[in-house]
């Protein structure tokens, strides 16, 4: 995406050389008269020195954004290496082929009357122009306090430009995820998938919905659990209608899966770009920094999320952790086993032996290899009373059931154990309000008071936008350094390219006025576009 967008805003660079070489062979041929071969050969010892110290100043504004590490610097990489070798190309063809072209194909120009409204629009603006440049020039405190006005605003609107990694963008599917209550079935999370199934097909917009039963992309595995993809018509069949744009349809969706009353649902858009985060929300891990147990950090995570969806910014919230997925706890005699002559690891084993499957061995039939499992079959493992009934065979030879050994009892436990930087953490999905910004909801989640003994840690996508800020001050002085070294041998002069350098200011205004005004957030493609800014 970079590469194209590095190539789209080099074509006028790489045009550039070329017709200045045309232009002044064509002048050349107008002043003094001169062949086309003439002034071609003319024009290149005039503007040879010139083409090679632009090119120069203009790589070295870009050279600099391929050393930065990181995902942001590789992405600035993909930029600063399109547009130093098309600058490269650009001039190769301005001092070889341009030439040429110019000797062999130019003709001298016939005198032509320019089209009178042109001809005085032109003289206009050539006025106004000189009127602006003398009142300034000769009034230096004006020209002065002009300037830092300029600088003065540009500080103040930079603040007010929101920063964001990557802008949302419509890649045509929406994910969605679903949560029944713990302990509901798989036949009925396949009911309520069903359901869902017939919801999605009456919203415009969609074209089909896949869903697999078992697992999501945000709760794991589990009967519970649902999730899948939302296809979206082709871009060109949903056009411009507001009822079809993807934030509409995710609200619906939304609106729809409240109907249901079956669980909690999670719809979000994909990352902007592949392998950056599974969704376009803001994510990060709720960590544990004194260590906690589970429902510990279950209380500290519910108490949080509730504080972060009462805020106007923020569109939905939730968490990946839960404790009360019920469970069969074992509490075994060890005292009564050891009498018995029974070991826990026995124990242990014949139980995976008929709840879950055991491996034995392989065999072969038929030229396929296949493998020899035991386990009890359904009907004799579906409830407490199968469990205690599963016989433990002792070293004399005999066996006693497991009820014999301990109690069995229901508990909640919880599904998934994770831990981010060996802290027990639970990870949290925020989605942004509609025309909030990734940082905003960075910057209201710093902020929030956190539960004691809980800190956060933000997910890869949100760690990469917080190494990137404040980047763009440094690429720009590194950039503008190196434009400056450059200027300063080819003009042979430490002052006169401090006038040239200074016109950036103005550059740069305008372009955070633009953001500014469309309410556009300084993400990646706007810090490359204010680089462009700075070497054009």
């Amino acid at each position: 995406v970079l590469t194209m967008f590095g190539l789209i805003l080099v074509i006028g660079s790489l045009v550039d050389d070329a017709i200045v070489v045309v232009e002044n062979c064509q002048s050349l041929m107008v002043r003094e008269g001169l062949s086309p071969k003439e002034a071609a050969s003319k024009s290149m010892g005039q503007i040879t020195n010139a083409i090679i110290a632009t090119t120069l100043v203009t790589v070295a504004c870009y050279l600099p954004l391929a050393f930065f590490s990181g995902m942001a610097g590789r992405m600035y990489a993909q930029f600063a290496v399109t547009m130093c070798l098309a600058l490269g190309l650009s001039t190769l063809i301005a001092l070889v082929l341009s030439p040429v072209l110019c000797a062999y194909m130019l003709k001298p120009p016939r005198k032509r009357r320019l089209f009178a409204p042109f001809n005085w629009t032109l003289d206009l603006s050539r006025g106004i122009y000189l009127w602006f440049a003398r009142i300034f020039v000769r009034r230096v405190f004006l020209t002065v306090l002009f300037f830092a006005a300029v600088v003065a605003g540009l500080w103040f609107i930079a603040g007010k430009v929101p920063t964001t990694f990557l802008p949302k963008e419509d890649r045509g599917y929406i994910s969605w995820s679903a949560r029944l209550a713990e302990g509901q079935s798989l036949e009925r999370t396949i009911e309520v998938t069903d359901a869902f199934h017939e919801i999605v097909k009456k919203i415009p917009g969609i074209q089909s919905l896949s869903s697999r039963c078992g697992s999501n992309g945000m709760w794991g595995s589990g009967e519970n659990l649902c999730g899948g993809l939302v296809r979206l018509e082709h871009w060109d069949e949903r056009g411009t209608d507001p009822e079809r744009r993807i934030d509409t349809i995710m609200n619906r969706l939304r609106e729809e899966a409240k109907a249901l009353y079956a669980g909690e649902f999670y719809f979000s858009q994909p990352a902007a770009i592949k392998g950056l985060g599974g969704s376009s929300g803001v994510g990060f891990n709720f960590c544990s920094i004194t260590g906690c147990d589970p429902s510990e950090l279950l209380a500290a995570a519910e108490e949080f999320i509730a504080a972060i969806r009462t805020n106007r910014l923020v569109k939905s919230a939730l968490h990946g952790f839960t404790c009360a997925t019920p469970q069969l706890e074992l509490k075994l005699d060890r005292q009564k086993a050891e009498m018995l002559g029974l070991t826990p690891k026995t124990i242990f084993s014949t139980l995976q032996n008929k709840l879950a499957s055991f491996y034995v061995n392989d065999f072969n039939i038929k030229g396929g290899v296949y493998q020899v499992k035991v386990q009890n079959d359904p009907d004799f493992r579906g409830g407490i009373a199968d469990v205690e009934a599963i016989r433990i065979p002792t070293p004399n030879g005999d066996s006693v059931p497991l009820s014999s050994l301990g109690s069995i009892e229901y508990v909640g436990g919880t599904r998934e154990t994770m831990s981010y930087n060996k802290m027990l953490a639970a990870w949290f999905d925020v989605t942004p309000a509609e025309g909030v910004t990734s940082s905003e909801i960075m910057n209201l989640i710093t902020t929030m008071p956190k539960p004691k003994g809980f800190d956060i840690e933000w997910g890869p996508v949100q760690l990469q936008e917080k190494e990137n800020e404040g980047r763009l001050f440094w690429l720009m002085t590194l950039a503008m350094i190196f434009a400056y070294l450059f200027l300063v041998a080819q003009y042979e002069s430490w002052t006169i390219p401090i006038s040239v350098m200074l016109s950036v200011i103005f550059a740069l205004a305008g372009a955070y006025v633009a953001l500014w005004l469309t309410h556009t957030p300084a993400s990646v493609y706007a810090q490359l576009g204010c680089m462009m800014l700075i070497g054009l």
